[in-house]
């Protein structure tokens, strides 16, 4: 069965997390403004009095190892909601003053980029250079070595963004408000048993998770998305694979 491979399950979960925290010797934060250049390296956008700022900055300039871990949220309320959890491993630094802003851009694409104005004047940037990628699936702890996957730094860096991933969240809602009959009618794809009170909690280019009775299980597309254009003719495609109702007996 196709699914995502844990090198893009890893990038896309640090460039869509809405929760990001960086832990460097002395100090830990959250970040609200981040993302993630072409090779998978992380730029995050605090404050220049946050504590990680001053703990990077007291290193004069130098590189300064990093955690930062990432969390992968179904966008739909469900009792189990973390999907993943991403460590990084690397170095971080605050790049020279004419560098920031040029650097920040890539953020540029995600809500809140309007702080990218205080630049210079309020926030800095800190840049992020990868060099261990740890998946942990569902509420695993990454510290448990035992539980995660270890994701080999060049597989991360040639792995790109899920196409569907900044649109999960409102296709789901979508799907679960606006197509009640049709999401019935899919979770007829399910074993029986799990038939009932299906609930999609992932979406992504190979295809529609459901989740019913604690068990989730995988729509497969009949062919990868290429971006969000392509889903409803995949859906369609789902659908009609959807068995007739059996004849009542006269």
């Amino acid at each position: 069965m196709r699914k995502p491979r844990p090198a893009e399950r890893a990038r896309t979960a640090v460039r869509l997390t809405s929760f990001l925290r960086v832990r460097v010797p002395g100090a830990c934060g959250h970040v609200d403004l981040h993302g993630t250049d072409p090779d998978g390296s992380v730029v995050l956008v605090l404050p220049e009095q946050a504590p990680v700022v001053a703990a990077v900055r007291r290193a004069g300039g130098g590189e300064v190892p990093v955690l930062l871990d990432a969390a992968d949220l179904c966008p739909v309320p469900v009792a189990d909601r973390v999907r993943a959890r991403v460590r990084l491993v690397g170095w971080i630094h605050e790049p020279a003053p004419e560098l920031r802003r040029e650097i920040a851009l890539v953020v540029a694409d995600r809500e809140g980029a309007e702080a990218l104005l205080d630049i210079g004047a309020g926030r800095t940037v800190l840049y992020v250079d990868v060099s261990e990628v740890l998946l942990a699936d569902g509420g695993a702890d990454p510290d448990d070595l035992s539980s995660v996957t270890f994701v080999p730094v060049a597989d991360y860096a040639a792995a790109r963004v899920d196409p569907l991933a900044g649109t999960e969240a409102a296709l789901l809602g979508h799907l679960v408000r606006g197509h009640p009959a049709e999401l019935a009618r899919l979770a007829r794809l399910l074993p029986e048993p799990l038939a009932a009170a299906a609930v999609p909690v992932a979406l992504d280019r190979h295809g529609l998770v459901l989740r019913s009775g604690g068990t989730d299980v995988r729509l497969e597309f009949a062919a990868p998305v290429g971006c969000p254009r392509e889903l409803p003719g995949r859906m369609r495609e789902l659908l009609a694979r959807i068995p007739a109702p059996a004849a009542r007996p006269r």
